[in-house]
């Protein structure tokens, strides 16, 4: 697969699985990235961020700051 292509296909796999936990979201991206015959190493970097306004979400985890930064 070109390098292109492969772009294409991540961009179609995130955005069909944008609404899923990241756990899954990787579990997916994995899966429909990797054929059985990859001999190369990956890693998978996800981030999901959210508004500060809002609420924190439970899977965010607990709000943890340096001590040198304020709280928002």
């Amino acid at each position: 697969m070109l390098l292109d292509e492969g772009r294409d296909v991540l961009r179609d796999l995130v955005a069909r699985s944008a609404g899923l936990p990241l756990d899954e979201l990787c579990d997916r991206l994995l899966a429909g990235m990797l054929g059985p015959d990859v001999e190369d190493d990956v890693a998978v970097l996800a981030v999901r961020v959210h508004p500060l306004a809002a609420e924190r979400p439970a899977e965010a985890g607990p709000e943890v700051l340096p001590v040198a930064l304020p709280a928002p």
